[in-house]
């Protein structure tokens, strides 16, 4: 065979041999990567939990941020910091989309949603009895409305479910 003719013929079996473990590899990738990236329902109902736990900190970290008790003189007096009650909200969302993944079961659906709503009525509660000149009266206290009337829509739409 012509030297040149063999060159070019080892350089055409390489290059295909190339192409086919670059095929392959990322076949076999592929494969390994969708059997691992699909999580199992035991893997689920862990990141949920996880997601539910640390949302119920935050959030109830966040309720008792807007309120700090202290003491003046031997006398326990509630002061209210300026927080905004969104950041309740978000949380307090959060800690019930977690709590709605780990049972798809009507009553843990609606017990999730009732422990949102009673979440959101304290957050209502709090709201009101702060200070004007900490909370402005809009957007704070109207969201707070927001969101109880939020809730409690969503807790008759999970009722109303057969």
């Amino acid at each position: 065979m012509v030297p040149w003719k063999r060159s070019r013929l080892v350089a055409a079996s390489a290059l295909a041999a190339i192409v086919y473990l670059v095929f392959a590899v990322c076949a076999t990738h592929g494969q390994t990567a969708a059997k691992t990236s699909i999580p199992q329902a035991a893997d689920l109902a862990s990141l949920a939990k996880a997601r539910a736990d640390v949302a119920q900190r935050i959030c109830e970290g966040e309720m008792k941020a807007m309120r700090e008790v202290i003491s003046v003189g031997g006398v326990l007096r509630v002061v209210t910091r300026a927080k905004e009650p969104e950041d309740v909200y978000l949380w307090s969302v959060r800690w019930l989309s977690a709590q709605r993944d780990l049972s798809p079961a009507k009553a843990d659906q609606v017990v999730a949603l009732e422990n949102h709503l009673a979440r959101m009525k304290k957050l209502q509660q709090l709201v009101v009895g702060m200070p004007s000149e900490l909370l402005p009266e809009i957007p704070g206290r109207l969201a707070t409305k927001y969101y109880v009337a939020e809730a409690e829509t969503w807790l008759a739409q999970e009722k109303a479910k057969k």
